[in-house]
């Protein structure tokens, strides 16, 4: 039977304790630990850079949309005004036509 290839890992608070097979010696699994913790580090700032680009996102939304609801009410107020003067136009109209001046 081939020799066990893996490595199993058992952390205590002084630091890793690694009972090894196969051909990974004590001095490479230092070797990756470390490459391990340069990993984590990076994919930290990965997520701080992702966190800070999406607050960004958040604010220039936000700006946007106040733009987008001042447009918006802009055009409810001319929609409103003429719908209104549509109404009256039509009241004048059937005022005309039922001889009530």
């Amino acid at each position: 039977m081939p020799p066990k290839r893996g490595i199993l890992v058992r952390f205590q608070s002084g630091g890793p304790e690694a009972l090894c097979f196969g051909n990974i010696s004590a001095s490479r699994l230092s070797k990756l630990n470390i490459k391990l913790e340069v990993e984590v580090e990076s994919i930290k700032e990965l997520v701080r850079q992702n966190a800070l680009a999406v607050a960004r996102l958040e604010v220039r939304m936000d700006q946007g949309f106040v733009e987008l609801r001042k447009e918006m009410a802009t055009n409810f107020r001319w929609l409103l005004g003429i719908m209104l003067g549509g109404f009256a136009t039509i009241l004048g109209l059937m005022g005309r036509i039922a001889g009530l001046y």
